[in-house]
């Protein structure tokens, strides 16, 4: 259902989705040469037309060397997991293998979600990080200036980075390399900035939860 999700806008232009049930989505195969496959990976990754249009992009290429799966989906519809889960299904139904079913749509995660804003566990939660930075002075820009007003500044710098030291380190540490890029990125802003205090905010998937453990869709908290 997840690759059925539309965007659209309400009566009031604010952004909505919704599935459309009668979706369907035919996948052929492509034959070129090798040589015309490097001049297609160009254009395999486009923008996203992001209302009313399919919210994914699929492409199988074959060539007279190999056999090509291209695929390019936007965030809102899948996460790193519902991406896992995609190719292991291919793969299982290529090999004849039957597939696990999906607990949780889409549809049921928001309706959780829902449910769960209005529940006394969430009121609780909400309490304590509110005591938790209760002290910490925000940066957020004043409400009555217009964003027109502020300049950009761009500093971009080089870093030598060791990738099989990062790789390494996060699987020591249990942590996704996405993690602790935002960790680095962090820290360097505050460094630059003059600070002596960096806040690393991350979203939390939920995927502990067995009902959405193969949910095609983006979950996060």
């Amino acid at each position: 259902k997840a690759f059925s999700l539309r965007f659209y806008k309400d009566g009031s232009g604010d952004p909505r989705q919704r599935i459309l049930e009668n979706a369907s989505f035919h996948q052929t195969v492509e034959h070129m040469t090798d040589e015309d496959l490097e001049t297609a990976k160009e254009s395999i990754v486009e923008n996203f037309n992001f209302f009313d249009t399919p919210l994914f992009n699929s492409r199988v290429i074959e060539t007279p060397s190999a056999l090509y799966w291209f695929i390019d989906t936007h965030h809102t519809i899948r996460d790193a997991n519902a991406f896992l889960v995609l190719v292991e299904d291919i793969n299982h139904a290529y090999n004849g293998e039957p597939l696990e079913p999906e607990c949780w749509s889409p549809c049921d995660v928001a309706e959780y979600e829902n449910d769960y804003a209005d529940s006394s566990e969430c009121c609780e939660a909400v309490g304590e990080l509110k005591t938790l930075w209760k002290d910490c002075q925000g940066c957020f820009p004043p409400a009555d200036i217009d964003e027109g007003g502020y300049s950009l500044l761009m500093h971009i710098a080089k870093l030598d980075i060791d990738l099989a030291r990062m790789a390494e380190f996060t699987k020591k540490a249990g942590c996704p390399l996405s993690v602790l890029s935002a960790a680095v990125c962090s820290l360097l802003l505050a460094r630059e900035s003059g600070e002596h205090d960096a806040s690393l905010v991350t979203a939390f998937n939920c995927r502990d939860r067995e009902e959405i453990k193969r949910t095609m869709s983006m979950v996060t908290r």
